[in-house]
């Protein structure tokens, strides 16, 4: 059975009453303000959550589309200030790892990727809580790694920056303009 974006069946499987519409709509405002201070973490915030009420590839799908508007927001104001050599090394290996999240969505139950999504997100909260910073090397291996992980956790669960996040900010030659500029 197709669904059309307009029709009252897809409305009803997203948002099945009132109380839930209400407690997303909720959730999307306290990630829009997480986002706001941070430049980061909307996804974060919303991925757990959403995942309760949606299936992991109607969530994926709406957080990258909150996601896409705020980040085309903030375009004219970030474009001189972008880095776009490193967008590109971080950006291509990325589109790599989209498949192989696309392909882990549709073969894990869906019940399994929400435990996952939580660990991921936990993990990742607990790396950045303690402080943690990347020492090690940085180049092309490091960059391709680092994009394929951020595509193939995008991709399976809408929240592929914390891998970014950890990288970028533990690199001491990007100023925090140029940083702010990837979110």
């Amino acid at each position: 059975m197709s669904l059309s974006f307009w029709s009252a069946d897809l409305w009803h499987q997203l948002f099945p009453s009132m109380p839930v519409l209400i407690l997303l709509s909720f959730c999307v405002l306290v990630a829009g303000t997480i986002r706001s201070f941070t430049g980061f973490g909307g996804g974060l915030i919303l991925a757990p959550l959403l995942s309760v009420f949606m299936a992991p590839a109607d969530m994926v799908v709406v957080v990258l589309l909150l996601n896409f508007m705020t980040s085309a927001q903030s375009l004219p104001s970030t474009w001189k200030t972008t880095d776009w050599r490193l967008v590109f090394s971080l950006s291509i290996p990325a589109l790599f790892g989209v498949p192989l999240g696309v392909w882990l969505i549709e073969w894990l139950d869906a019940n399994l990727i929400r435990r996952l999504i939580g660990v991921i997100v936990a993990g990742l909260a607990g790396i950045m809580l303690i402080g943690w910073k990347y020492s090690g090397p940085r180049g092309k291996v490091q960059d391709c790694v680092v994009g394929v992980t951020s595509g193939a956790l995008t991709a399976i669960a809408g929240v592929g920056g914390p891998p970014l996040v950890l990288y970028l900010l533990s690199a001491k030659e990007i100023s925090a303009t140029t940083l702010r500029s990837f979110s």
